[in-house]
């Protein structure tokens, strides 16, 4: 999520896929550790989950993502 972020804009889920709680976990987990990349998803991927738009926050949240692992998992390929 973290490296496509706004080119997810143009994928595309039927509604009823059954994916929407593991989608809503995985969206809630990255907002906390990703808040500014997050808050770059379109407003429609928050509401399709009945999410709310992530608080305003850094790109990356460092410390928060040490708490999850410190393994570099988190950095962009290239």
């Amino acid at each position: 999520m973290h490296e496509c972020g706004a080119a997810a804009r143009g994928a595309r889920r039927r509604p009823g896929s059954g994916d929407e709680p593991l989608l809503a976990a995985l969206l809630t987990v990255f907002a906390w550790a990703a808040p500014g990349r997050a808050r770059a998803l379109p407003e429609r991927v928050f509401e399709r989950l009945r999410l709310a738009q992530p608080a305003a926050g850094p790109p990356l949240d460092a410390a928060r993502i040490d708490r999850l692992d410190t393994r570099p998992w988190f950095l962009p390929h290239g």
